[in-house]
């Protein structure tokens, strides 16, 4: 059987405990800070030099961490600020 986003979607409680068991551990809550910290979640979207155009890629990236926290249901000021990436 072929995935699908549709059937994915379609399993609500499957698809949930799959993002708690990938991230809701030690490695996993490493990837979700290192993925904010890269995605604008912890940062802003702009700033000096950065063109609208980027802006608005870098709000549709945060946008998918927002959309993983929200599943998880972690609020993104809960996430470190700042991390060793080692």
């Amino acid at each position: 059987m072929a995935w699908t986003f549709k059937t994915f979607n379609n399993k609500k409680k499957r698809g949930k405990r799959a993002y708690k068991n990938v991230f809701m551990n030690p490695d996993g809550q490493l990837v979700l800070a290192d993925l904010a910290e890269r995605n604008c979640v912890t940062r802003p979207i702009f700033g000096a030099g950065i063109t609208t155009e980027q802006m608005l890629v870098n709000e549709g990236r945060r946008q998918v961490v927002l959309e993983i926290l929200n599943a998880l249901n972690l609020d993104p000021d809960a996430l470190p600020k700042e991390y060793d990436n080692g």
